[in-house]
């Protein structure tokens, strides 16, 4: 049994012997097809090794290295073939070939190598890029006050007496800590792998400037660039007639963008009057559809022009003229439309500027948790300065120099409310209101800004709504304040009515020209005795020709005949 067993184990050793010899016989055999093997002899196989062995490290280095250390030998021997074929009495179609094909390999191999170089500068401009675009995480922040503190907390009493709490905790648990936790984001670490616009230097023949246009209580900006324009948001439907002569009256007959911030009545429902004066190649709006007479119109508009609607996303940049312009909002949706607002922030030069729609506490909290930059020049202060806007922590990293609301003159809402202009106080913003001082016109040349105000230049626009003084008589030219470098001129000059002897009570100093009557289509001297007995939903002030006025269909009152 033994014996059996041993003479198994010989025979597989046997076969095993027979089957390496085989396999050994062979690669020698194959070795007659390898180039420095062929002739047999020892010194050319020698060498021969070598080169290969150097052609395996050269692969090592680079997969072009490799190719070109393997080619440029055949290259050079079928060369020479070439020339010898007939001293050598061989065909010429194989060093041919072996000629092509060595050729062919060989520049392969050079469009592979790497050019060092050119590796090395560049990698050296996306270091620098990196250091200039990132935005350090631990540079330090500065604060509205001496008093104000990053580290405190919430619920503490802010400057002014009022007691602000970013959100209940049921309000966390429902927005931002699905699993019923508490929420800690508020001191939470913003994200490093935010991407920040920089400043770029301006030409110095480029111009910016941004027009708070008056529609009353709602929002309407015209931002101009470079002989680009974007017209962020257009009041109410009954300010159409406003954006269409504000338009009219700049000559800006094709908008480069136009954004609806959110699909509410006071800020989409003037864009009409817009699409009905000017083409438009790019709209932005959070939603592409909503249930409301101004919306549909607004879409009515985009129909007729062929142009759809674009949903940004939070992130996203673009180029007006030689400013960059970046989606901040929303991060995300909310049943709350306010909450939806497209948030946006336009960088010129050292300059920046923060159009916040109607944002409210919560859309907020959202955007400061994704580590944007939003140090800001010039805020375009939230909801009309609502309470629930503007909050004592966004402010805090906004930490605007400047701030304009757009606000309606006696407004049933109670806008701006108390306390968001005591934090606008307590934080030192120059604040402008354009219920007090009509158009107000931002100007920058990339390092500082200035502002043109149609009246009541030294308005005292952070007090209470219910002391407001009232506007006092203008000169009859807009009011201007510079800052060093600017050079703002308005673009809209209020004009005089004409004293009309059938009304003998019409101030000629008003600097409201007429008012309107949006349900009867007529339009008043400001002195007439029918303006007091006016729906205030009705009223509407009006600063422009009376000839605009009667081509929009509005006729004069047949009392004070203006």
């Amino acid at each position: 049994m033994v014996r059996s067993k041993i003479n198994i184990l010989i025979i597989d050793y046997k076969k095993t012997l027979i089957l390496l010899q085989r396999v050994i016989r062979g690669l020698l055999n194959m070795l007659e097809y390898i180039p420095g093997f062929r002739s047999g002899k020892k010194f050319k196989m020698f060498i021969s090794t070598i080169y290969y062995i150097l052609t395996l490290l050269m692969f090592t280095g680079g997969f072009g290295y490799g190719l070109f250390f393997l080619a440029a030998p055949f290259l050079g021997f079928s060369f020479i073939d070439i020339f010898k074929h007939k001293k050598r009495s061989m065909s010429l179609k194989k060093p041919l070939l072996s000629f092509v094909v060595s050729l062919l390999i060989l520049s392969i191999a050079v469009v592979m190598i790497p050019n060092v170089e050119s590796t090395s500068v560049s990698g050296t401009d996306k270091t620098q890029v990196a250091e200039v675009t990132q935005k350090p995480t631990d540079e330090p922040t500065q604060t509205l006050e001496p008093s104000i503190d990053r580290a405190d907390k919430s619920n503490e009493v802010l400057l002014g007496g009022v007691t602000e709490e970013p959100t209940n905790t049921q309000e966390q648990n429902l927005v931002t800590e699905p699993s019923g936790k508490p929420s800690e984001k508020l001191t939470e670490d913003p994200p490093k792998s935010v991407t920040n616009p920089t400043s770029i230097p301006i030409n110095t023949n480029s111009r910016f400037e941004v027009h708070f246009i008056d529609v009353g209580q709602g929002d309407a900006s015209l931002v101009l660039c470079d002989g680009e324009s974007m017209l962020i948001d257009g009041g109410t439907s009954k300010s159409s007639n406003v954006i269409y002569t504000y338009l009219k009256k700049q000559s800006i007959d094709k908008l480069n963008y136009i954004v609806s911030t959110h699909p509410h009545e006071d800020h989409v429902g003037g864009l009409a009057g817009a699409l009905n004066y000017a083409t438009v190649d790019t709209v932005f709006s959070p939603v592409t559809s909503y249930e409301s007479t101004a919306f549909n119109n607004f879409l009515k508009y985009l129909n007729i022009q062929n142009v759809s609607i674009t949903v940004p996303k939070a992130g996203e940049t673009f180029k007006l003229g030689s400013a960059t312009v970046q989606i901040l909002g929303p991060v995300r949706y909310d049943n709350d439309v306010n909450n939806n607002s497209i948030v946006l922030r336009i960088t010129y030069g050292d300059t920046s500027f923060l159009f916040t729609g109607d944002a409210e506490r919560e859309e907020e909290q959202d955007i400061l948790e994704q580590g944007y930059d939003l140090d800001t020049t010039v805020l375009k202060v939230g909801h009309h300065g609502g309470e629930t806007s503007t909050t004592y922590l966004f402010l805090r990293e906004v930490m605007p120099e400047y701030a304009v609301i757009s606000v309606g003159r006696n407004n049933q809402y109670g806008h701006p409310h108390e306390n968001t202009l005591s934090r606008l106080r307590d934080a030192d913003i120059k604040t402008y209101r354009t219920d007090m001082q009509g158009d107000i016109i931002c100007t920058s040349n990339g390092k500082t800004v200035s502002f043109t105000v149609m009246r009541n230049e030294n308005a005292n626009t952070l007090s209470p709504v219910s002391k407001l003084t009232p506007t006092p008589a203008p000169t009859g030219k807009p009011t201007v304040t510079t800052m060093p470098h600017a050079t703002a001129t308005p673009t809209v000059k209020p004009t005089q009515a004409p004293a009309n002897s059938n009304t003998g009570s019409h101030n000629k100093d008003t600097d409201i020209k007429y008012i309107l009557n949006t349900s009867t289509k007529k339009f008043h001297y400001p002195t007439c005795h029918s303006v007091g007995r006016m729906s205030e939903n009705n009223k509407q002030e009006w600063l422009h020709t009376r000839d605009e006025l009667i081509n929009q269909g509005y006729e004069p009152c047949g009392n004070c005949k203006p």
